[in-house]
């Protein structure tokens, strides 16, 4: 991992993205799909510094993320479990990858039963998330356990 002296006369590299999503109000902005796909194979690859990762992290969550950041993340992330200990994980056939990360507000899963419905029509989606932070929170995994929703583990 990167530290903060190996940098003093030169840029960091990862700080570009950082700069992207941190110039304010009026002078920040998304980062295309490219730039995301770059920045979150940097943070994969553990080449970000702490300070910049809780920033960068903190800017997408204070913005939240366009729909071409959130391509260019997933196909990194994709990359990354095919050329790595996940490879298994990464072979998953499916026709929906549906990210069910906790957001910013307290809503009710309704669009587990989208994907029940989808189910029906044989059309197989991939669910991933965290669960247990947030206190009083209902989880995507909690919230598929009662809903019958087969959970890989």
């Amino acid at each position: 991992m990167a530290t903060l002296n190996q940098y003093k006369s030169s840029e960091h590299p990862f700080a570009q993205y950082v700069r992207i999503l941190g110039k304010g109000k009026k002078g920040s902005r998304a980062l295309t799909e490219v730039e995301a796909k770059n920045a979150m194979k940097a943070i994969l690859a553990h080449e970000t510094l702490d300070i910049q990762l809780g920033a960068f992290l903190m800017l997408l969550r204070v913005k939240e993320e366009s729909a071409e950041e959130l391509s260019g993340f997933v196909q990194a992330t994709k990359s990354h479990l095919a050329d790595n200990e996940l490879k298994q994980i990464s072979n998953i056939q499916v026709d929906f990858d549906w990210p069910t990360y906790a957001g910013k507000r307290r809503h009710l899963p309704w669009f587990l039963l989208g994907i029940k419905l989808l189910a029906k029509q044989g059309m197989r989606t991939l669910l991933h998330g965290t669960a247990g932070h947030t206190l009083n929170r209902i989880y995507t995994e909690d919230a598929c356990k009662t809903l019958g929703i087969p959970i890989l583990e």
